[in-house]
């Protein structure tokens, strides 16, 4: 139910240094003595306008689908938490029988499943870059 729900959502990467944006701009990332950690940041920097475009690519898409599951949910009563603040709805169930009729909704599925396939590249290409920079700042130390 609730990878349904959650379906058309997917992280928001803040991805850029400002210290390295400003090494960068100011054209002194030679204060990076090691080779291999510049190279390390500067792909992971590069590869970061990637991943943001396409994000924006997949919101584009996922706002233009439309979420139309919403119509076969049934959500426990709206309530304020502790703090006031109204909390996320909790799903209580969907009508399965009616939902797999449903061409319209059949056919968002396999899109929403090839839009998080794209997010979860985008998520993996990322941890890549993150790694291979943690390596050779183990390596340096």
């Amino acid at each position: 139910m609730n990878a349904i729900s959650y379906g058309e959502a997917y992280p928001q990467f803040n991805y850029h240094s400002a210290t390295y944006q400003e090494l960068q701009t100011s054209e002194r990332l030679d204060l990076i003595s090691n080779e291999d950690f510049r190279l390390a940041l500067s792909k992971y920097d590069d590869s970061t306008i990637e991943r943001r475009f396409n994000l924006s690519e997949i919101r584009a898409v996922m706002l233009n689908t439309g979420y139309v599951d919403s119509k076969y949910a049934e959500t426990a009563p709206l309530k304020r938490g502790e703090n006031g603040e109204f909390q996320i709805l909790t799903l209580v169930e969907y009508d399965f029988e009616a939902m797999v009729t449903d061409e319209t909704i059949l056919s968002n599925w396999k899109k929403n499943l090839r839009l998080q396939t794209w997010v979860h590249s985008n998520v993996l290409s990322a941890r890549r870059d993150v790694d291979r920079v943690l390596e050779v700042i183990e390596d340096i130390k």
